[in-house]
């Protein structure tokens, strides 16, 4: 446990993930936590914000709500459609905070998987 660059409680539930087959999605989750708000508000659009985020509420809870972030930011990736800045600009979404998300499922991922293998 001590390998993983994780807060322990962190370490635990990857560790433990592993025997329950669900560790990509903890990693997401661990990512989308330790990451810097995927949301900003400026003082002038603060209505707007609030209503962007509505967007991509869950019902249950606001982990999922950042899923729903990540998600939707990877299908619009995907579909190359529409320029991603100016998707996180409309939505209010940090891209750099969402940027380091994805590096960091990348990172524990790749060193999840050479230290349990």
């Amino acid at each position: 446990m001590s390998l993983l660059p994780l807060p322990p409680p962190h370490a635990r539930t990857l560790l433990a993930s592993a025997s329950l087959s669900c560790t990509f999605e903890v990693i997401t989750a661990l990512s989308l936590l330790t990451t810097d708000s995927l949301f900003f508000s400026p003082p002038s659009a603060r209505a707007e914000a609030a209503a962007a985020k509505k967007l991509f509420a869950s019902s249950e809870g606001d982990h999922l709500t950042l899923v729903n972030v990540l998600n939707e930011y990877l299908r619009v990736q995907k579909e190359g459609k529409s320029n991603l800045k100016e998707w996180c600009r409309k939505n209010f979404v940090n891209g750099r905070a969402i940027s380091q998300v994805l590096v960091n499922i990348l990172l524990l991922s790749v060193f999840f998987l050479k230290n349990t293998t």
